[in-house]
Order: structure tokens, then C-alpha cells, then sequence
């Protein structure tokens, strides 16, 4: 035979589902012994800390607590009110799922667990504090399959084939590797600041500077880029920023790491602190926790047709395929304006300390090379009010849903019916205090998009060129197993069905998939020929 076909083993996956699920957690907060009660709350931020997830029978679960972030001004007679802030690492649990019909144990999945709203109630006792969490949960989840698929096939001259064949474009995820990395360090008070005397916030954003695989191993070096709201030794509440300090370095070692890898990054970093050297540095903890995802870019293509011309006879087996073909990403930087309007719940402003932008995708649509999406950013503003009432007058506003978005990416290739996965990640947030109750917002934002198209397709998994039978073969022909051979070849080559070389091979049907093996030797009875098998 002169027909060569080139067959590869196709690791694939599909999106089984994606869905959104909400859930509040409630709990309680009670002050530590140390401080004073509670006069007024100024802000009260939750962040929920994942210690586990995964797929389970139509659902995906996320185990973990909330961090629990308090800052309020003690009662005072003399309006000379304390400022404190009260950190609780684990006070309240939450096991939040998501249902996605068909959904199994050990499926790969994801998910994004945010939260939406956070509610309290302060008690009459005043040191303790009735807690409302809205969480909110976007969950995938995968099928991962494997096809061994033609790939290519060609045949000697002066034979001649018609192919028809697709191209394939797969993210394989060859490996996920959980990160929890301490990071500490000392950040000295700049010369030009007075002494610290409280930390009222503090917020770190890793950045990775180089994360080169190389074969078998993998090196990610990185550093923080610190801000901090304090209270000062003379009563001042200010915003301070350290840029590139925090270094750290993660090592990962395994054989399945190569230097052509992609490298997929997602970190947080819980940050705590306190005020030492007599008010002149700040001693900083932390736990840098995620993932590191390897991703191996296929290119391939896939055979859907396979014929022969003039006189050549090619018969192949096809079987349904189905997986999502990677189409093309993009990553786009675009900006949101809005106007703020204080509500009479909120004093005016004398001076903005710090502001805060979370961005939310609402739905998308895809055109033809354009992805429409809606969106909407949340803000928050800490600042110095004008009031007579209090010594350090400090206020945060939430403003829920405060600006739209909605932008349109162009992206090469893209068509309706396809899917996208796309990431909002809010870069930059500048307000521009226009009177005492009015903000103007400027948010930079950047939109990440994967692009997606579902295939489902008939594909050519075997073929053999048809030679001229002889006319009168015998009745049982054994032959040896050749690497390549498979039940269905070796049907098609001498002219019998598969069911026939079962029943002449018992020992056959006892194999997972009727798998042949090289150097097996197969009995092979002529078509219409009963045998009592052996």
C-alpha cells in the first residue's frame, strides 16, 4: 500500500458550563480587649481567601472565610476622636457552590468569588458588629477528552488524494502549581514624612519581572509596590506609597516544564503590618497566594474528508469530535468618566485621601471581529470632611454601580455563535474634586479576551487504501499485528467485519477497546466464513 497517514493524539477540552451564583454569609465581629468602643465606622471591607475548590456532582464549590478589614473613630467628649483599625483574619466560614448541570467530580473547573455588598449593624455594647456579606461566583467548568485523529495523509505518485481538513488551534493546560510564599520585609518612613502613628490600610500589588521557563524548572522573581493610609505623630491622615520593594522569588521544579511553555500568573497578597523604630518604619507580613499555570499553544489541523482519484479506493472511519477551538485574544486599554454626587448621608469633602475602582462585566455579544461589552465599576472615596463635629474628620462613600462601561474590541476572526472569556482589570484611578460634594472619576481600565469557537465536526480517526481483492481468499488467513494496526484496518484489508475477527478471537473481546498489540497474532476468517473462535 502507498497510503501514509500521520495520526496524532488530540488533548482537548470543552466548556461543559459556566454559571453565576450569589450567596450571603453572615457572622459577627466582637473588638479585642485593647482597644476602645466604637464610636463611628468609617469603612469595613471583607475579602474572601479561597482554601479550596473543585467540581462536585452539577456544582462547583469554593471553601473559605472572609479577612475582615475594620476602621472607626472611638467616642470622644472633647471631639478628639481616636482613630483604630482591627484586622480579623478568619472570623466567619462560607462554602459557596455554583450549579452546573453535568458537572463531576475531578472535571477541571474555575472561578472568580468576589464580593458585591458588605452590611452591618452595630450592636447597643458598641463592640460588637453584625456582619452581611454578599459573595457572588462565576464557575466554568471543562471536559477534558482525548481523539486520535488523522492528521495528515498522502500517497506515492502517480496516485492522488482529495483532503479536506481544518485547522486546530488548542490552550493545553499541562500544569497547575498552588503558590503560598511568605513575603516580609521593613519600609522606612520617607525622610520628608513625619512619624507614623497608625495603620489604618494597607494594599500590596505584586508584579512579575521575569518568570523564564527553562526545561524541567521554572524561576519567577517579582516585587511589591506598597500604598499605606496612616495617621501621623501630629494627627495628619495621609496615603504613602513604596514602589518596587517586597522582592520575592518562587522556584518550581518538574519534569513536565519546557522553555516554550506560556507562564499564567494570579496572585493576591494579604498584607499586614505594624509601626516600629519609634514611629520611622513600618514592619510588613505577608502571604503571596495563587497559582502558576503552564500552557502549551498546539497547532495542529484535523482531516474531515479523504478520497482518492482516479481509480484509488480509500476508505476511512470517521468519529463526532467535539471541543472548543481557541480562536484569538486580545488585550485592549480603554477609560470610563463619571460624575459622583455625595448623598446627605456623607459630609463635604475637604480633601480626597484615597479612591478605589472594582470593575464588573455584566454580559458581552460577539459580531463578526467585534466583542460588545457591558459592564460597571463600583468606586469608593476616603477622604477629610468639612465638619465642626469631629477633630479627624474621616469618611469613606461607596458609590455600588456608580459608572457604565461599555466597549467594543476588535478581534480578529471573531463570529456570532462563538464564546469569550474575558478578565476587567482596573488599572488606574484618578478623581478630580470639582466642588465640595461632586467628583469627577477618570478610571483606566484593561479589558483581557480569549475567544472561543465550539466545534463539533465528523473527523477521519482511520483510513486505509482498498486494494484488489483476490477472488477466491481462504478461509482463515492468521496474520502478525504490525505497529498501526488496529480491528477496523485489519477488517477493511482482507475483506471481513469486525464482529467476525471477535468471534474467531475470544480472547480478543476480553481487551479494554478490543486493543490490539504488536506481535499479536490474529485469526482472520474470509467474509460469511462462522468459526468457533479459540
Amino acid at each position: 500500500m502507498s497510503l501514509k497517514v500521520r495520526e496524532k493524539v488530540l488533548k482537548v477540552e470543552s466548556l461543559l458550563g459556566e454559571n453565576v451564583g450569589q450567596s450571603v454569609v453572615q457572622g459577627y465581629l466582637e473588638l479585642p480587649a485593647s482597644v476602645e468602643d466604637i464610636g463611628r465606622v468609617i469603612w469595613l471591607d471583607a475579602v474572601p481567601v479561597i482554601k479550596d475548590y473543585g467540581a462536585t456532582e452539577d456544582r462547583v464549590v469554593a471553601e473559605g472565610h472572609l479577612r475582615i478589614n475594620l476602621v472607626y473613630a472611638a467616642e470622644a467628649e472633647d471631639f478628639e476622636q481616636r482613630l483604630y483599625e482591627v484586622t480579623w483574619e478568619d472570623p466567619v466560614s462560607f462554602n459557596h457552590f455554583v450549579e452546573i448541570i453535568g458537572a463531576q467530580a475531578g472535571m477541571k473547573c474555575s472561578y472568580d468569588v468576589s464580593v458585591l455588598n458588605v452590611e452591618w449593624d452595630l450592636r447597643p455594647d458598641r463592640r460588637t458588629i453584625d456582619i452581611e456579606v454578599l459573595l457572588t461566583m462565576l464557575a466554568r467548568v471543562y471536559q477534558e477528552q482525548e481523539y486520535t485523529v488523522v492528521e495528515s495523509a498522502s500517497i506515492k505518485p502517480p496516485k492522488k488524494l482529495v483532503l479536506e481538513d481544518v485547522p486546530v488551534h488548542n490552550n493545553l493546560e499541562v500544569a497547575c502549581f498552588p503558590v503560598r510564599e511568605d513575603i516580609n520585609g521593613n519600609l522606612a518612613v520617607l525622610e520628608d514624612e513625619e512619624r507614623f502613628e497608625t495603620i489604618l490600610k494597607l494594599k500590596a500589588t505584586p508584579v512579575v519581572t521575569d518568570s523564564r521557563p527553562s526545561q524541567g524548572s521554572l524561576r519567577l522573581k517579582g516585587y511589591c509596590d506598597v500604598e499605606a493610609i496612616v495617621v501621623t505623630a501630629n494627627a495628619e491622615v495621609k496615603k504613602v506609597r513604596w514602589e518596587q520593594v517586597l522582592p520575592y522569588e518562587i522556584s518550581v521544579e518538574d519534569q513536565r516544564i519546557c522553555d516554550d511553555f506560556q507562564v499564567l500568573k494570579d496572585f493576591t497578597l494579604n498584607l499586614t503590618g505594624r509601626i516600629q523604630a519609634e514611629g520611622k518604619e513600618l514592619r510588613l507580613y505577608g502571604d503571596l497566594i495563587g497559582k502558576i499555570t503552564l500552557v502549551e499553544k498546539q497547532e495542529s489541523r484535523m482531516v474531515l474528508g479523504l478520497s482518492g482519484v482516479n481509480g484509488v479506493e480509500i476508505d476511512s472511519r470517521r468519529e463526532l469530535v467535539r471541543f472548543d477551538n481557541f480562536v484569538n485574544e486580545k488585550s485592549q486599554q480603554s477609560s470610563a468618566q463619571g460624575v459622583i454626587e455625595l448623598s446627605e448621608n456623607y459630609p463635604p469633602i475637604r480633601e480626597i485621601i484615597d479612591v478605589n475602582a472594582v470593575a464588573h462585566i455584566i454580559d458581552y455579544r460577539i459580531d463578526e471581529d467585534k466583542i460588545f461589552i457591558d459592564g460597571n465599576l463600583d468606586l469608593s472615596v476616603i477622604y477629610l470632611a468639612h465638619t465642626e463635629y469631629e477633630n479627624r474628620p474621616l469618611y469613606c462613600a461607596v458609590f455600588r454601580n456608580a459608572i457604565p462601561i461599555q466597549q467594543v474590541i476588535a478581534v480578529g476572526g471573531v463570529l456570532p455563535g462563538m464564546r469569550a472569556e474575558i478578565d476587567l482589570e482596573v488599572l488606574e484611578c484618578y478623581p478630580d474634586l470639582i466642588n465640595r460634594e461632586t467628583i469627577e472619576f477618570e478610571v483606566t481600565y484593561r479589558i483581557n479576551t480569549k475567544v472561543f469557537q465550539p466545534l463539533e465536526e465528523e473527523v477521519v480517526v482511520e483510513a486505509i487504501e482498498l486494494e484488489e481483492q483476490d477472488p477466491d481468499p481462504p478461509s482463515i488467513t492468521y496474520v502478525v499485528v504490525q505497529e498501526g494496526d488496529t480491528l477496523w484496518k485489519l477488517a477493511k484489508k482482507y475483506n471481513t467485519t469486525e464482529e467476525a475477527i471477535l468471534i474467531a478471537n475470544s480472547w480478543l473481546r476480553e481487551k479494554e477497546d478490543f486493543k490490539l498489540s504488536e506481535g499479536e497474532k490474529v485469526c482472520i476468517p474470509r467474509r460469511g466464513i462462522k468459526t468457533m473462535g479459540r
